[in-house]
């Protein structure tokens, strides 16, 4: 990456433009390839950069903003891999990358399911997980933390006959 190029990043909030490691920049540009892939299926036709521009304004409302932005520095790897081949002018590139932004008055993440992955996917807890929380809240001896370990043993066991976790909760504390 050259000097000239790092103007398209914007800093962090320390006001600090943060490197790239080469790998990063690989995955980038495999992201890019992948969502330009996805993209063009789904439309029947090619894209472009400003196509995904366009479509990550869009889908703004239904990204996490880690995803947001995630797929802001595919573009912005895009457009920096662009400016050095002299496919793109800098101005041109820093033009489209203040494109790069949520759809008017669209708010990052606003949309996006808090139950799911950003893959749609449920989001849960491995039996592991629930192990050693219990492991841990049990050890604990009082009250309140001996509820939440035979809760979490109903919700790892579950079996009929078991008293539920609401009945566990009406024991006094000590």
């Amino acid at each position: 990456m050259t000097g000239a190029t790092e103007s398209l990043r914007r800093p962090d909030k320390g006001g600090i433009v943060r490197n790239k490691s080469p790998s990063t920049a690989q995955d980038y540009r495999k992201r890019y390839a992948g969502w330009t892939r996805r993209l063009s299926r789904l439309r029947g036709e090619p894209v472009d950069i400003r196509d995904l521009i366009d479509d990550l304004g869009r889908r703004a409302p239904t990204l996490m903003p880690n995803s947001y932005y995630l797929y802001r520095a595919v573009l912005v790897q895009e457009l920096e891999d662009a400016v050095e081949q002299g496919d793109l002018t800098l101005d041109g590139a820093q033009a489209l990358v203040d494109r790069i932004k949520p759809a008017e008055g669209a708010v990052i993440g606003s949309k996006a399911p808090l139950d799911r992955t950003s893959a749609g996917r449920a989001k849960h807890i491995r039996p592991e997980g629930i192990f050693a929380i219990r492991a841990a809240a049990s050890d604990r001896g009082t009250m309140t933390y001996e509820n939440l370990a035979a809760c979490l043993n109903l919700v790892s066991n579950p079996a009929p006959g078991r008293v539920s976790c609401s009945e566990l909760g009406s024991k006094a504390e000590p």
